[in-house]
């Protein structure tokens, strides 16, 4: 028997088969033998190269898949794309592998904090949300489901560090649909998210005590992961109100709410020329940036509009010659801004008995 040589067989991984390169490499080999061609085989098909345990990646719809920096893709594999892809979102099926095999993980227990996980695994800056019950539709129904119950807390570098059925050094303990009804799914963000502001207009307030004024609270961009609120907080012991006490600004792919009035008021015992402050607490989780940068609002007490008006009462129109008193109340129709002294004087005659 002639051995040709120069001849190159190329394996094409199968996505979503649970990667059967090794098994048909072996297959390929004894062909090989008994027609006698020069044989070259990806090093996956002979078993070298395999993806290490817990090695990611997420398959679109369109059945391409990105995966981390640990693992390279088949040249053969057109739809392997080595990731990650930072400057564009992905999203797709969550799929890692366990002993040289990708599979699924289900959906049991998956939130935006294992989403945030597992798009850092693969290189993206965080998760923009999570998805269930196949969003991005089910594997082949001899894909193995390795995670289940995935509970992350958040500070985790892999997904495979992540708490779960069986524990983190096992795969494979699972309860779910064979059918792979519950795929779990991800929406993973580019690296370059720019955070947006929260704004206020003017962030500058004169007002008078007893007075209200406004200012104007706004987003430049929507919320990606979940709504946004911002409670403003007046710094100021009481002397300076504030109204609502938390701005909602939802987050929602068709609409949405980007800004949201803030009235200011000033009690009437505030002083002349004093100046408060009032701060922004939000929400940390409404983009995958971070926290946004909050504005501060000065609020500095003016001169009344108008000056108090005082008028003077006596309770006692006749008053005893041995110790007779009267009680005289001063009235101001608004509070001073600052202390005033009012000085009495007392004139006139009294006659004995006829007074």
């Amino acid at each position: 028997m002639r051995k040709s040589t120069g001849q190159l067989v190329n394996l094409k991984g199968h996505r979503g088969a649970g990667d059967e390169w090794a098994s048909l490499g072996v297959l390929a080999f004894f062909a090989a033998l008994v027609v006698g061609l020069s044989l070259t085989l990806p090093g996956e098909a002979l078993g070298q190269n395999l993806p290490p345990n817990g090695a990611l990646r997420i398959c679109g719809a369109d059945g391409q898949c990105v995966t981390g920096s640990e693992v390279s893709c088949p040249a053969s594999d057109l739809l392997c794309v080595s990731g990650p892809t930072l400057a564009v979102p992905v999203e797709g099926r969550v799929e890692v592998a366990w002993d040289g095999k990708f599979g699924t993980v289900c959906d049991d227990y998956w939130t935006n904090t294992d989403a945030d996980v597992a798009c850092r695994d693969i290189g993206h800056a965080a998760g923009q949300r999570s998805f269930v019950r196949s969003h991005f539709g089910g594997a082949e129904r001899d894909v193995p489901i390795w995670f289940d119950d995935v509970g992350c807390l958040g500070s985790e570098a892999t997904l495979a560090a992540c708490p779960r059925s069986g524990g983190t050094g096992s795969a494979g303990v699972q309860n779910c649909s064979r059918a792979h009804t519950e795929d779990a799914g991800v929406r993973c963000l580019a690296a370059a998210t720019v955070l947006p502001t929260l704004e206020a207009r003017p962030t500058n307030l004169t007002v008078a005590p007893g007075d209200t004024a406004r200012y104007w609270l706004a987003l430049t961009k929507r919320p990606d992961r979940e709504d946004f609120w911002a409670a403003p907080q007046a710094l100021a012991g009481g002397a300076v109100t504030v109204s609502p006490g938390k701005v909602w600004m939802e987050n929602d792919e068709r609409s949405w709410s980007f800004a949201q009035w803030v009235d200011v008021t000033v009690s009437g015992g505030a002083r002349l020329g004093e100046s408060h402050t009032i701060t922004h607490e939000t929400t940390a989780h409404a983009y995958s940036g971070g926290a946004v940068p909050v504005p501060v609002v000065t609020v500095t007490v003016a001169a009344l509009s108008s000056l108090p008006q005082l008028s003077i009462s006596v309770d006692n129109g006749s008053i005893a010659e041995n110790g007779g008193t009267a009680t005289v109340t001063i009235s101001a129709t608004a509070p001073f801004q600052a202390n005033q002294t009012i000085t009495l004087a007392v004139s006139g005659t009294a006659t004995e008995n006829t007074d």
